[in-house]
């Protein structure tokens, strides 16, 4: 298998076609891939508000359609182009928020609360903080208490400048432009029995883009191993996508 001429989508879904999960799968996966590692390079301006490429997206389909595969394809994918700040496979609110604080002081990203003027402006320059939320049991990602997790990552979908936080031991903590890409995976049962009716409209859900698939015919016992040169070919593109 080689690289053609046509666009990276499709040379992508090519690149998954000897696999079980259905290509709307496969097509929203990498989306997201992109998504996360452009972070905040580039973004439409709409009024006063700038839109990144950021999503939210939920693989829905019944059992057996191989959800996590498609989404560990495409992540893997990312992690080999050098994305490393993709989140815990299960976390709390308060850790994952730990964890994104915690990338401004290893070095790259630099904003104590102690480095901010008596207006509570800070002195430092604003940068981003990137997160890459892929996990194929979405609800499990999100441990015990979900819908205060979910609250939470609406406001962050499209935040501009320093989101603080108050963990439990009352230390506030700040992360400067969160950008936060996800993909998820649920089955219709699941998703009915966590979330009432009521909060779909709302907040998270209204950010959150839900794919529906269907499973495939397709039984493959022992999938071949990708091609090594495909594989790198498509990194190098994720690589190059960013200035």
């Amino acid at each position: 298998m080689t690289p053609g001429q046509d666009d990276f989508i499709t040379q992508y879904l090519t690149y998954t076609r000897e696999t079980e999960p259905p290509a709307i799968y496969h097509r929203w996966a990498i989306l997201t891939v992109l998504a996360a590692y452009l972070e905040r390079s580039y973004y439409f301006q709409l009024g006063h508000s700038n839109i990144y490429p950021n999503l939210y997206v939920m693989l829905v389909g019944g059992a057996g359609t191989r959800k996590n595969t498609a989404i560990n394809i495409g992540k893997n994918l990312l992690r080999k182009a050098g994305y490393r700040t993709i989140a815990a496979s299960k976390t709390s609110k308060e850790k994952f928020f730990l964890d994104l604080a915690e990338q401004n002081t290893s070095g790259s990203l630099v904003d104590d609360i102690l480095d901010q003027n008596i207006f509570g402006q800070s002195t430092n320059p604003v940068e981003v903080t990137p997160c890459y939320i892929a996990s194929g049991e979405f609800n499990t990602f999100f441990g015990n208490n979900i819908l205060d997790f979910l609250s939470d990552l609406g406001e962050l979908w499209d935040y501009e400048g320093i989101f603080e936080s108050k963990i439990k031991n009352g230390k506030s903590i700040l992360i400067p432009n969160p950008t936060i890409t996800m993909i998820g995976g649920n089955t219709p049962a699941t998703l009915a029995q966590t979330f009432p009716p009521q909060i779909i409209g709302q907040g998270f859900f209204s950010r959150l883009l839900m794919i529906w698939g269907y499973r495939t015919r397709e039984k493959i016992t022992f999938p071949e191993d990708p091609d090594p040169e495909y594989t790198q070919y498509l990194v190098e593109f994720i690589r190059n996508i960013r200035p």
